[in-house]
């Protein structure tokens, strides 16, 4: 194996991402970067799925939310383990964080900066022009006009969670 490892993130660059259903749920493989995850492993280069889905905060809220309470950091984490059984044929490390051996991380949300610098390698869109495209996509709470409604329920009903709670409280 090599001295370091590659980070590669699973929703939208991996496996097909359109949106969370739920922590189980892996998106269809992406041909092209599987391909690459294998050349990579073929070749002595150690590959690890970087992933906020096994973020333990997260998965709380996401329980708490839900009721869900199956959903834990070792339950995710075997889902992961046997799609990438399936798909890429060997198990891979799963982490949410980052460390001093590694090498590269593969991500959609990624902008690559020059070391010490502050100037971006290339940047397609800036992070503010890719903000201010969410902000204009984004629908708003009804009731306080300030929380942007991100999940099915909350755009079913209009309300922003935080509002819901402090009605029901």
């Amino acid at each position: 194996m090599s001295n370091g490892w590659i980070g590669v993130d699973l929703d939208g660059v991996l496996a097909e991402y359109h949106g969370f259903i739920a922590p189980s749920y892996i998106g269809k493989p992406i041909p092209k970067m599987v391909e690459r995850v294998k050349a990579l492993l073929k070749s002595g280069v150690e590959v690890k799925i970087f992933t906020a889905r096994i973020d333990p905060i997260g998965l709380g809220l996401y329980s708490l939310r839900t009721g869900d309470l199956n959903s834990t950091v070792d339950s995710v984490k075997h889902c992961i383990r046997e799609w990438c059984k399936l798909h890429i044929g060997v198990e891979l490390d799963i982490t949410d964080r980052k460390d001093l051996k590694m090498l590269q991380l593969w991500d959609d949300q990624c902008l690559e900066v020059v070391r010490n610098t502050g100037d971006f390698v290339r940047a397609e869109r800036t992070t503010f022009e890719m903000l201010e495209e969410q902000r204009k996509l984004e629908v708003r709470c009804a009731n306080c006009g300030k929380n942007a409604l991100r999940e099915e329920d909350e755009k079913k009903t209009g309300v922003c969670r935080a509002c819901i709670f402090v009605m029901e409280g």
